[in-house]
């Protein structure tokens, strides 16, 4: 069996996305962002959108159709508005139309196979963390 050598995935993020917490802080504020353009919105406009990202300067928008797209389009101005005042500078914005959820049942990815090895590795790493929900997906990928 070959040797492998751990990988450094830090690289592969930019250095404020390296700690956990950044992550859930970003999740946090694209919550309140979502609330506020709820409240921004004409009904039932607010219902079928929301704001997928915001990346540097480009605002990515979702609706639940290219209809509601359309109309989330014409408000774009005023989103842009409300996000300055937030301090949140937008050159872009980009429209995009969520997928239509199907009835039927999808296909779920095969759950990875974990070597003992591999095992060994995610138990250290959960023991090394402080933080309980990360513990409990590691939970989840091992199979407790």
């Amino acid at each position: 069996m070959p040797i492998t050598k751990p990988i450094q995935i830090s690289k592969y993020f930019s250095k404020s996305e390296t700690s956990h917490n950044s992550v859930w802080s970003q999740v946090e504020n694209l919550t309140q962002l979502n609330r506020d353009l709820e409240e921004l919105l004409p009904q039932p406009l607010n219902k079928n959108c929301g704001i997928a990202s915001i990346k540097s300067s480009q605002l990515t928008l979702y609706a639940e159709s290219s209809a509601w797209c359309y109309k989330l389009r014409l408000h774009s101005s005023l989103i842009v508005k409300f996000l300055k005042k937030k301090e949140i500078f937008i050159n872009q914005v980009k429209v995009i139309v969520l997928p239509q959820s199907t009835n039927s049942p999808s296909r779920s990815l095969p759950k990875p196979k974990i070597t003992p090895e591999i095992k060994q590795i995610l138990l250290a790493a959960k023991e090394a963390l402080d933080d309980e929900r990360i513990q409990q997906s590691l939970d989840k990928l091992i199979g407790k």
